[in-house]
């Protein structure tokens, strides 16, 4: 049976190293996500770069998953969530998490999916410091070399944000993160 991975796809290099990685892995349908922000100049070259580049992986003898088409989603079609944008707002004024974070979450809990996003294993990263210090503990499925939250060991606020968002492992290097194997 083929599992379905819900990836945030962006064009650039690090969405599409991670969409690659996966187009390798056996019984994988990729469907891919774009949220259309009207304040970002750059969405025409995402677009075309996606396009282009789903293209290469499709006709590349390696792929083995299935790669959809990428679905656009309309910022101001994500639906609010209270609890989430009031746990974001929590975690922006302590970490200075960056405001994608709310409605990638609230996508992710509007469409009822786990999400993979981009996310930088460093010091630099806010999002990698509000996990640290919400939790500092990540869960990994090995069969697709994801991690996410541990809801068990997570504040309250980091479940609300990030319970249906996940890090492809091209993304998780993280050798602070305690890692637990599902």
């Amino acid at each position: 049976m083929k599992r379905t991975i819900n990836v945030l796809w962006t064009g650039g290099l690090d969405s599409t190293c991670r969409v690659a990685q996966l187009s390798q892995m056996a019984n994988i349908i990729i469907q891919p996500y774009y949220i259309v922000d009207p304040s970002r100049g750059s969405i025409k070259y995402e677009i075309s770069a996606m396009k282009n580049i789903a293209a290469i992986i499709r006709n590349n003898t390696k792929t083995t998953a299935e790669l959809k088409d990428t679905i656009l989603i309309k910022l101001n079609d994500i639906k609010g969530f209270p609890e989430i944008t009031d746990s974001y707002k929590i975690l922006r004024n302590k970490y200075l998490l960056g405001s994608q974070y709310d409605f990638l979450a609230r996508f992710a809990k509007q469409e009822n999916i786990a999400l993979e996003i981009g996310l930088e294993c460093s010091n630099r990263s806010k999002a990698y410091m509000t996990i640290i210090g919400e939790s500092n503990e990540l869960l990994e499925d090995k069969d697709i070399d994801e991690l996410y939250v541990n809801t068990k060991t997570a504040s309250k606020e980091l479940n609300n944000v990030f319970e249906n968002l996940r890090i492809g492992k091209k993304y998780g290097q993280c050798p602070n993160w305690k890692r637990s194997s599902i």
